[in-house]
């Protein structure tokens, strides 16, 4: 992996696009990394499992939802009415 600053990345820009098609190149401020450049490929499955954390955790959710209706004596139909009043 190559680490650029910030100044050297915007002077090279097609260069490390190139790079980073085989390596992701890291650009930083004196110490601090502020980004990367990555290939599509990378992005894709950063962004696939990022989806699929979040699904996950709307799946956890929903269960925990589930078990403390019922555990509430709440009904699916009151739970849904109460998810339809408060939907995105």
């Amino acid at each position: 992996m190559q680490t650029v600053s910030q100044t050297e990345a915007m002077q090279k820009l097609p260069e490390l696009l190139r790079d980073a098609k085989s390596n992701a190149v890291v650009i930083s401020d004196g110490d601090e990394p502020l980004g990367a450049i990555v290939s599509m490929d990378d992005y894709e499955v950063v962004r696939r499992a990022k989806i699929d954390n979040s699904l996950t955790a709307m799946n956890d959710l929903g269960a925990i939802l589930r078990r403390e209706a019922a555990r509430e004596g709440i009904s699916l139909d009151d739970l849904e009415k109460m998810l339809d009043r408060h939907s995105l």
